[in-house]
């Protein structure tokens, strides 16, 4: 076993600790009998978020593997690409503010309808963890290649430029949501997957931008 895989085991094993103390804790107050029925309610709840959260670390952890073994993709359709950013950001709950290129108005994608909502949400969840309460920016584009190019704008604290090309590649060690700082490099298994790709920029009037650069289906 590598270094770096014995590194990530231990920052897994570490990471999977969080919601399982809580959850050892709640599970032992409530055997008692003298409970307090709104002690009780609040355990409960306890129970359930934490098992949400639970449940979320290993779902990441199983795509970070098929990600590793090239297993994510395993139905692809033709889907509007408009569909997929609709389902992706809606359950966001933020304000889209979408720019189009006209003549992508009815572009689609061959691929993994579920897994590139994932994608697309992904991308969207972490440019808003980075400006809570703006609105989530998108720009859809043509490719130098005849591609489609998405763009989220994350404005924001600036990252170093170190940290700016990792975001797609290394486990984030400051996940920007309650998981294992791995949806990012999922995120971009998922465009390669599709012949794609993803990428972080840092333009000059500062913040971020994510992209993703993916084929378009054949019309």
């Amino acid at each position: 076993m590598t270094e770096w895989n014995t590194d990530f085991i231990d920052r897994l094993a570490h990471d999977l600790r969080g919601p399982l103390s809580p959850l050892q804790t709640a599970a032992y107050l409530l055997k008692r009998s003298d409970m307090d029925p709104a002690r009780q309610r609040e355990l409960v709840d306890i129970v359930d978020r934490q098992s949400a959260r639970l449940s979320t670390m290993v779902g990441e952890v199983g795509d970070w593997i098929r990600a590793q073994q090239g297993r994510l993709v395993t139905h692809r359709e033709v889907t509007p690409l408009d569909m997929l950013l609709e389902l992706a950001t809606g359950p966001l709950g933020a304000q889209v503010q979408a720019a189009w290129a006209p003549e992508l108005a009815d572009a689609g994608i061959d691929g993994d309808p579920q897994r590139l909502v994932q994608m697309f949400a992904t991308l969207g969840a972490f440019a808003l963890a980075r400006n809570p309460g703006a609105p989530l920016r998108i720009h859809v584009s043509t490719g130098d290649a005849g591609d489609v190019l998405v763009t989220f704008d994350a404005p924001g604290e600036d990252l170093p430029p170190a940290m700016v090309d990792e975001l797609f590649v290394t486990q984030q060690p400051a996940p920007f949501d309650d998981g294992l700082g791995l949806r990012l490099v999922i995120a971009r298994g998922i465009a390669q997957a599709h012949g794609g790709d993803l990428q972080a920029l840092a333009p000059s009037v500062g913040g971020m931008r994510l992209i993703a650069r993916l084929p378009l289906a054949p019309v």
